[in-house]
């Protein structure tokens, strides 16, 4: 039996669990440069490792809230169709297989998540809201 693994994180106060087969890293980035006339979750595009990001906030896309960045934001790294994203959270807490099989979403979960929820995971006695990164860059 092979474990699934995930990227457990937070982005607008909500713990998020991300399978890591979505993924390729998590990084800081640098400089971010504005691309003119584009939605407010596009925060513009960014080099990494000789090659260039789009950059798409997840609290943006999710709440419509754009959030003051860091120096240095912190992104997840995901390749979705054939193109190169960085997807900025706020912050990693673990990569780890899930305590129990993924659970039907259920509770008190904000309705600007439902479009990317894909179930619950268990890990450290915290329900984490399992997304798709693909769903997040496709909004």
């Amino acid at each position: 039996m092979t474990e699934t693994l995930y990227l457990f994180a937070t982005v607008a106060g909500t713990a998020i669990a991300i399978p890591t087969h979505e993924l390729e890293a998590v990084a800081r980035l640098g400089e971010i440069v504005p691309v003119a006339r584009s939605a407010p979750h596009l925060r513009g595009l960014a080099a990494l490792r000789s090659r260039v990001l789009t950059v798409i906030d997840a609290r943006a896309v999710v709440t419509g809230e754009v959030a003051a960045m860091d120096a240095a934001p912190l992104a997840i790294i995901a390749g979705v169709d054939g193109h190169s994203y960085g997807l900025l959270i706020d912050e990693v807490s673990d990569i780890s297989a899930a305590e129990n099989a993924i659970l039907p979403v259920s509770g008190r979960v904000d309705e600007a998540w439902r479009p990317f929820a894909q179930g619950m995971v268990q890990y450290q006695d915290r329900l984490h809201l399992a997304v798709s990164i693909a769903a997040m860059i496709r909004q």
